[in-house]
């Protein structure tokens, strides 16, 4: 499937905009469920996981660390459970935020796209456009790329004030700046960052529509301004929704806009997979998956 497009359905014609995160910590997993070995553990987990959330799941998105810090069983889990995504339809969000130069990025690509079969893959730009072009250069698949992050850190670096000036600005946009647009980023007492990178992400290298930006939902002003700039059609994937306090309201509100047509995925981890860690944990996810997806749904009615 080609990545943005089939996000951009799912939210427009099924009203379907959560994410579900699967960071799943093989060792708690095992213990849990009194598994013989980590794969067996984290597979039956995953498993029940996707299978409890799935009617009301946009996509899903397994965080790579997490199954290589249990070794090459724990890789061996990955593989699965996007297998078992895509086999159900859903569309893989690797969350892996790779960036590298020359050769190790063409690997990068490869290790994502064919290795494991993800769709997309979060990627990070700090080296330059180059070190994520082999990755772009995957029409199909998604680049979702990092640009204000959720974290309390996230300022030390994305919201540094840059000088920019009206023609720099206007490169960046390709030229398709109004004066009211300029107004937008400006409102922050200077151009950050994040804005460059957003303007970036949507006017140069998003030639094949399968760009994205990661938008936290600790920032939701942040997240308005955002839309605003990129428009309706760049998909914002949208953390911190459960266990990091983000904003829901406001989050949902700010990422799609205000005509309510932005593609947005709205992530949720830890508060749905680790609803309990008892013998009800799948009933309990499915609960949880289903309470968020109607919280998202009424902060869009609203």
């Amino acid at each position: 499937m080609h990545f943005c497009r089939e996000i951009a359905r799912r939210n427009r014609e099924l009203g379907l905009r959560l994410c579900v995160g699967l960071d799943t910590d093989g060792e708690k997993v095992q213990k849990m469920l009194g598994a013989s070995d980590v794969y067996a553990a984290i597979t039956t987990f995953n498993g029940a996981i996707i299978d409890a959330t799935r009617h009301v799941a946009c996509a899903y998105k397994p965080n790579l660390w997490f199954y290589l810090a249990r070794g090459v069983e724990g890789y061996r889990a990955l593989i699965w459970t996007v297998a078992r995504i895509c086999e159900l339809g859903f569309p893989a969000l690797l969350d892996a935020k790779p960036g590298d130069i020359g050769n190790t990025s063409e690997q990068i690509a490869k290790t994502v796209f064919d290795a494991i079969g993800a769709d997309a893959t979060t990627v990070n730009c700090y080296l330059g456009g180059d070190a994520i072009q082999p990755i772009l250069d995957r029409a199909e698949g998604g680049s979702i790329v990092i640009c204000k992050t959720s974290n309390p850190g996230s300022a030390e670096f994305q919201d540094r004030l840059l000088i920019v000036s009206e023609e720099d600005l206007q490169e960046l946009a390709r030229g398709s700046l109004q004066q009211t647009q300029l107004s937008i980023l400006l409102q922050f007492s200077g151009v950050k960052l994040w804005q460059v990178v957003a303007l970036r992400v949507a006017n140069h290298w998003n030639t094949n529509g399968n760009c994205g930006l990661v938008v936290g939902s600790t920032f939701p002003e942040e997240a308005r301004v955002c839309r605003e700039m990129v428009g309706p059609d760049v998909p914002m994937l949208v953390p911190a929704l459960g266990s990091q306090g983000g904003e829901l309201v406001a989050s949902v509100k700010a990422a799609v806009g205000s005509d309510g047509q932005g593609v947005a995925l709205f992530n949720v981890s830890r508060a749905i997979a680790g609803a309990s860690t008892g013998s009800d944990f799948a009933e309990a996810a499915g609960k949880k998956a289903e309470w968020y997806h109607r919280a998202i749904t009424a902060a869009l009615a609203t």
